[in-house]
């Protein structure tokens, strides 16, 4: 098993590096060879896709066609063809398959085609992104259909966030709704980089007639208020200036949209003049947004921002002399943070307005690098501690290399739990990380037989015993 999860990682590695073919597809049609070679790069090394392909999760995947269905968006719109909306569809609804997030797309296809409808005449517009919405919902009859037979609905419990604002106080909703957007549009400015983010809005009156522009601005709009949403009506994570403020930032959802933000700021690497108005008005983000410091950003949830997690922890063992990297609600330390990013974010003006263009290119460069780097050794440094010196991983091991004459094993049944490090397995019957490098049949029983796994002490012959984790050999 442990080669199959190399193998594993393998794949993962070459599926997430996909997300290159479509970078470089959309960047070419923007920019020069060389600043296209130059996004692709950057596209490639941003720490949250960089190093994704470290987890087995559905974003390897997800991204690499989220960006392909842009890709396919434009150039819909600019040949305007039923091929193109073919492919649209195709590759919108395989996206949705991949991970439910990417419903995303269906509002960016409609409100882009609004936009070319109503502001650019282009009636025909309706016409083939009907096209590619109908193939798109075909492409998805099959999932509708099994979640209607397994779950009893059609889309599962995702639909059931659409109703957060009316299942608690509706005031409480908006302000909460309000302060998320608000720090997931500064997660989104941070994870850029800060500044490819600002150059998507330099000379915003010339890019309101570009198409590219506006499918950038409602893909970052629309991740923005769905994340925003998705806060609304769960658990209180974290002590914030905000007693009742529910949720946590969870980057990996808006990432997605980083490929755009790069390729877009690319454009704009020239205009180098933001009004008074634009400073002001991220001043404002940074001092609100900067709320997101008081949670924990490290992989795998906020790869794009393990930059600002790692340099939290340095000034709270500075000044604190806090060890642990859990997050605390400290005034003095959120201060300082707010401080620091405010530096950070008046620097980056200056720097913008200082340095050439292809200076720029390598102070952006260089970031992308460290922050993947940073981001890199928190994984390893979690992987060590979190993953190798698990209980239940090190039990996994174990039963693979010492029981390999035995086809099944039995997970006792009242080990069963809602807690990760503590229960062997799930309220639903499912193994617990334990299960994860064992390739055998597990069975769940309420009574001791043949291999039996337990949190219990028992006075049968025992194989082996870990934190906890007893292993039995039940002879008949």
């Amino acid at each position: 098993m442990i080669l199959v999860y190399l193998l594993m990682k393998i794949i993962n590695c070459l599926i997430s590096g996909l997300i290159i073919i479509p970078g470089y597809l959309l960047s070419k049609e923007f920019l020069n060879k060389k600043l296209s070679i130059i996004s692709t790069i950057l596209i490639g090394i941003h720490p949250a896709i960089f190093n994704f392909s470290n987890y087995i999760m559905a974003e390897n995947l997800y991204y690499p066609l989220f960006l392909t269905s842009i890709y396919f968006l434009y150039k819909s719109i600019k040949e305007n063809s039923y091929k193109t909306s073919l492919f649209l569809g195709i590759i919108t609804g395989l996206t949705i398959l991949t991970k439910f997030a990417g419903i995303i797309l269906i509002p960016i296809i409609g409100l882009t085609s609004l936009y070319l409808i109503i502001y650019k005449k282009q009636l025909r517009q309706i016409e083939t992104k009907a096209i590619s919405l109908i193939i798109a919902f075909l492409t998805l009859i099959p999932w509708f259909i099994r979640n209607k037979l397994v779950l009893g609905n059609f889309i599962g419990h995702y639909g059931e966030e659409s109703l957060n604002f009316i299942t608690v106080n509706f005031i409480k909703s908006i302000i909460i709704f309000s302060d998320w957007i608000i720090i997931n549009l500064f997660s989104l400015l941070l994870s850029s980089g800060i500044i490819l983010f600002l150059f998507n809005f330099t000379k915003i009156k010339t890019k309101i007639k570009d198409e590219f522009f506006i499918i950038t601005l409602i893909s970052i709009i629309t991740v923005v208020l769905i994340s925003s949403n998705h806060n609304i009506n769960i658990l209180i994570k974290q002590t914030t200036l905000i007693p009742w403020l529910s949720g946590r930032p969870i980057g990996r959802y808006l990432e997605v949209v980083i490929p755009l933000i790069i390729i877009n700021g690319l454009r704009s690497i020239d205009f180098k003049i933001f009004s008074k108005k634009i400073k002001t008005l991220i001043l404002v983000i940074t001092i609100i947004g900067s709320q997101i410091t008081f949670f924990q950003l490290f992989p795998v949830n906020n790869m794009g921002l393990t930059w600002i997690g790692i340099s939290k922890y340095l000034l709270e063992f500075l000044t604190l002399k806090k060890a642990s990297f859990e997050p605390i609600f400290n005034i003095t330390s959120f201060s300082l943070l707010v401080l620091l990013l405010i530096s950070i974010m008046m620097l980056t003006f200056k720097l913008i307005k200082n340095l050439t263009s292809n200076q720029i290119l390598a102070t952006i460069l260089i970031f992308f690098v460290i922050s993947s780097l940073i981001t890199s050794s928190a994984i390893i440094y979690n992987n060590k501690i979190n993953w190798e010196n698990n209980p239940q991983i090190q039990t996994g091991k174990w039963i693979e290399n010492n029981l390999k004459e035995y086809k099944v094993i039995n997970l006792d049944q009242e080990s069963c739990g809602k807690n990760l490090k503590v229960n062997l397995c799930t309220t639903s019957k499912m193994p617990q990380v334990i299960g994860f490098f064992v390739n055998k049949k597990i069975k769940f029983s309420n009574e001791p037989k043949e291999i039996f796994i337990t949190n219990k002490e028992l006075n049968y012959k025992k194989l082996y015993e870990k934190d906890k984790i007893y292993i039995y050999n039940i002879e008949n």
